[in-house]
């Protein structure tokens, strides 16, 4: 993104002048971040992906999503929320859509680094998002009916070095995809507020206090799918080594907030679709179905390929995972 961007949203905002160029930051894997220093203040600014923009319910999606951050806010959840011009979080300037947010000077924790005690806070923390009073309908069970052979066929001619590997997977994937849509229709019909995203890329930890940032997935949901797929995430899961003391923890630390967890594990275990819709989205960039560039077609083809591996993984540890869980969790 051209500097002269940057300079006209400091002039539109009444923000001051640059002090230094607007630097990219990583991490994103749908928008893009940058850090802009002002006479003013430092901010962080998040460039929506123009894609994404063009969905039908995209701008519904996002004024709840303001909706529900400011009920966060309310809440004392600690987050880091969109700043407000004229009245208004979302801007847009030349076409593009975009949000600013106070820098906030914090990390967030890699794999490695997150210990028991982390999961433990960010369990208490998701109780706390859930327990928000709700008076929003049972949400409707996104029920995946994914078209895999599509993809297959469309990558031997779009993008062979993606096709292999996907059709090996064909099996596993039609078969976790019929579980999935059984399994979502026998969940228990609860709703919350849903952070939809509060993964560890997404928390930023300062002085040993976390501050939940990228809150545009803020939603309505379903408590326990949410709960089994964080828990997963903040033990280990995206890196393909599952950690049982991080996983308990964040169950414990959920548990202190929310009183004993009751539930089927092998039907949250089914219904967890999450990176199967990830992965079809990513075919879709990847493929061209739905991307601006080459970049993020890169970017796509990238997490189409780690996507893949999460599923083989995920098949790998079910028993041991759901012995661990009946075991530990009854």
């Amino acid at each position: 993104m051209q500097q002269d961007f940057f300079i006209d949203i400091c002039k539109t905002l009444s923000l001051g002048e640059l002090q230094t160029p607007v630097a990219a930051v990583s991490g994103g894997y749908m928008h893009k971040m940058y850090r802009m220093e002002t006479a003013q203040g430092t901010y962080a600014v998040k460039l929506l992906n123009p894609s994404v923009m063009q969905r039908p319910d995209v701008f519904r999606n996002l004024h709840l999503a303001e909706t529900l951050e400011q009920e966060l806010q309310n809440a004392h959840i600690p987050i880091v929320p969109a700043n407000i011009y004229n009245g208004e979080k979302m801007q847009c300037l030349q076409n593009q859509y975009f949000y600013v947010f106070d820098w906030l000077d914090g990390k967030a924790l890699h794999d490695g680094a997150i210990k028991p005690k982390h999961c433990e806070i960010m369990g208490g923390i998701l109780a706390r998002i859930h327990g928000i009073p709700c008076d929003a309908s049972v949400p409707p069970s996104e029920t995946p009916t994914v078209d895999w052979d599509f993809y297959i066929r469309k990558s031997e001619m779009d993008c062979p070095k993606i096709a292999k590997k996907l059709y090996a997977y064909r099996d596993l994937l039609y078969r976790r995809t019929e579980n999935g849509a059984r399994a979502l229709q026998n969940l228990p019909q609860e709703a919350c507020i849903s952070n939809g995203d509060m993964d560890s890329k997404n928390v930023l930890w300062q002085a040993g206090k976390p501050y939940l940032i990228d809150l545009e997935s803020l939603s309505y949901g379903n408590p326990h799918t949410e709960l089994f797929q964080l828990a997963l995430c903040w033990a280990g899961y995206e890196s393909c080594h599952l950690r049982y003391r991080r996983l308990e923890a964040f169950l414990r630390g959920y548990q202190s907030v929310c009183g004993e967890i009751q539930t089927d594990w092998e039907l949250l275990y089914d219904s967890n679709i999450g990176s199967l819709l990830w992965l079809e989205y990513n075919l879709k960039r990847a493929l061209k179905i739905e991307c601006a560039d080459e970049a993020e077609q890169a970017l796509g083809i990238g997490q189409v390929k780690e996507s893949l591996q999460h599923v083989r993984y995920y098949q790998k540890i079910r028993e041991p995972l759901l012995r661990h869980l009946n075991a530990s969790f009854k």
